[in-house]
């Protein structure tokens, strides 16, 4: 049975998935441009009301402005000041950080790692999703020498990232352009 992951992530309320435990893994075959990007936003956008986001951005696709869009689809009409300040606080919420190799991919994963590590047992507003935009980019130039030096990588990518979630209780979304595949980890 195939599952159309986007549809399910778009009808899903998002603090249900950071109270699952387990994995769940959806796919969508498709060319480019699916809307893999606009997943990554929309549940960067509805998770960073209550909780923080890092969104590792590896092609200059995050976008304020369509977590605004987002939002703004989402939130009851009131005062134009008081809309302003619900995005500011939704967007402090949501940290970017351009990546664009794998080596700079660990060496942030590595610093929140750390951050995490620092965070347990304190109270206070947690970071609680992960989103790697795309990792296809990232891995594909490792993959593609003959080495086993790319499969190295891409195993102790998906380690640390799953190490992340299930030590730090920590929601992880990865997207993948060559498949249009989208997996969340969870602890």
């Amino acid at each position: 049975m195939e599952w159309n992951c986007w549809k399910m992530l778009k009808g899903i309320n998002m603090s249900f998935l950071l109270e699952f435990k387990g994995l769940i893994c959806c796919s969508e075959m498709g060319p480019s441009s699916s809307g893999k990007t606009q997943v990554c936003l929309r549940t960067a956008s509805n998770v960073a009301r209550n909780h923080m986001v890092l969104y590792l951005d590896t092609g200059n696709s995050f976008s304020p402005q369509r977590i605004a869009y987002f939002l703004g689809k989402t939130i009851s009409p009131s005062s134009a000041q008081a809309k302003n300040q619900f995005l500011q606080k939704v967007m402090s919420n949501i940290s970017c950080h351009s990546v664009f190799d794998i080596f700079a991919m660990f060496d942030v994963l590595h610093q929140l790692e750390s951050y995490l590590r620092c965070q347990d047992g304190r109270g206070g507003f947690q970071m609680r999703l992960l989103i790697v935009d795309s990792i296809s980019s990232l891995i594909s130039p490792v993959l593609g020498s003959s080495s086993t030096l790319g499969r190295a990588l891409m195993t102790s990518a998906g380690y640390l990232l799953k190490k992340l979630a299930h030590q730090h209780n920590l929601a992880v979304l990865v997207s993948f352009a060559r498949v249009s595949s989208v997996l969340v980890w969870l602890n």
